[in-house]
């Protein structure tokens, strides 16, 4: 049997670097060194995904159950080692590409299970590298009426790569970055708020400046974060909006001395305000849902009010492209005066937004079919 799962991956700040891009763990039956068809063809597919990248590099780490003796137990790793390395060999993989280590019985799993552990721990996890050429990426944090004044940290990441470097004081940073693949960008900095940037840098062309927007926390201020966004009809998230939705979420609780109101939205083009009370439920269970998930981070319920607005401050009220209409299917947050947002709770059914927040499809909102909301 082969497990499989996506791996993180830590930048390092080098012109050409190594990157995990695939944990294969194949598993043995008892006091076997041979592993069984299923996860011969498993293994090739995973090689057969990789057969477009030329440069790659395989760690393979050989472990036993905690039966049987230390000496043994080393022997049987050591030969299930070999038995992975020599098939990854007789498919074409250059022998000095094949590192790693025999474990034996040293290093098993935590599992309470002992049937399932004895089954797990009866393994070689192979961890698959594929080479990345890095390049610079030239950025600046830009703040709305002004330029900082102090060095902060840039996170940059995408599914290969994860790195920070800190800006100089006035906001300007280079970071080493995967050529020709996107990546977001994120900061921090107090009393301001900033929605995620993705870009990309192809070393071949003239090279884009980053650039991030702070915008200030301040009453009546209103703070697009674009990366949150749901599925038609829906207050699910997107599933690219997870990563939007954590920077909404440092953002927000890390600025303790604002309050905010939670302003849930839906997408219906060319429908007329009159009917607003149609996608009324819709908005409100949207902004729910982003309450609650942030109230679970750890946000106090008092600094927040969710409410929603419907279809009337759509982005794009004409939109007929899938696109544009993505965006007017979100939540913006609303700068409020602390004293403001608890007068509003004192009349704030906080039951009626979980209520619909926890609906499970979300059918009896009772919106119409024919637009995506």
């Amino acid at each position: 049997m082969v497990i499989l799962w996506p791996t993180l991956l830590v930048g390092q700040a080098s012109r050409d670097t190594f990157f995990p891009v695939h944990t294969v763990t194949v598993l043995f039956d008892h006091d076997a060194s041979d592993f069984p068809d299923s996860s011969v063809l498993q293994l090739q597919h995973v090689l057969d995904s990789m057969a477009r990248f030329k440069h790659k590099r395989f760690e393979l780490y050989a472990h036993t159950s905690m039966s049987g003796s230390r000496e043994y137990n080393q022997r049987l790793s050591e030969k299930r080692f070999e038995r992975i390395k020599n098939y990854l060999i007789a498919k074409g993989i250059d022998p000095s590409a094949v590192v790693g280590r025999a474990l034996g019985k040293t290093r098993p799993l935590d599992i309470k299970d002992a049937d399932l552990a004895e089954t797990l721990n009866r393994r070689v996890e192979v961890k698959i590298y594929k080479r990345f050429a890095l390049t610079s990426l030239q950025g600046k944090i830009k703040l709305d009426g002004g330029e900082l004044d102090q060095p902060v940290w840039i996170k940059g990441d995408n599914k290969y790569f994860a790195d920070s470097v800190l800006s100089k004081k006035d906001g300007s940073f280079t970071m080493m970055v995967p050529d020709l693949l996107p990546i977001t960008l994120t900061t921090f900095v107090r009393g301001y708020a900033v929605d995620l940037t993705t870009i990309m840098v192809n070393a071949q062309k003239e090279r884009p400046m980053a650039s991030l927007q702070m915008l200030p926390l301040k009453k009546g201020s209103s703070i697009s974060f674009h990366s949150v966004q749901f599925h038609g009809n829906k207050n699910v998230f997107l599933p690219k909006s997870m990563e939007g939705l954590e920077n909404m979420g440092i953002q927000l609780i890390r600025n303790p001395d604002y309050c905010y109101e939670i302003q849930g939205h839906v997408n219906a083009p060319g429908v007329p305000a009159s009917q607003v009370m149609t996608y009324m439920d819709l908005s409100k269970s949207r902004a729910g849902r982003v309450y609650q998930w942030l109230i679970d981070k750890g946000m106090k319920a008092d600094r927040m009010i969710p409410v929603g607005y419907g279809h009337l401050q759509m982005l794009f009220p004409n939109s007929r492209d899938e696109a544009s209409q993505e965006k007017n299917r979100r939540v913006e947050v609303y700068v409020l005066d602390c004293a403001e947002v608890a007068k509003m709770r004192k009349n704030f059914s906080e039951e009626e937004f979980i209520r619909l927040a926890n609906l499970p499809l979300y059918n009896d909102l009772n919106v119409p079919s024919e637009i995506r909301q």
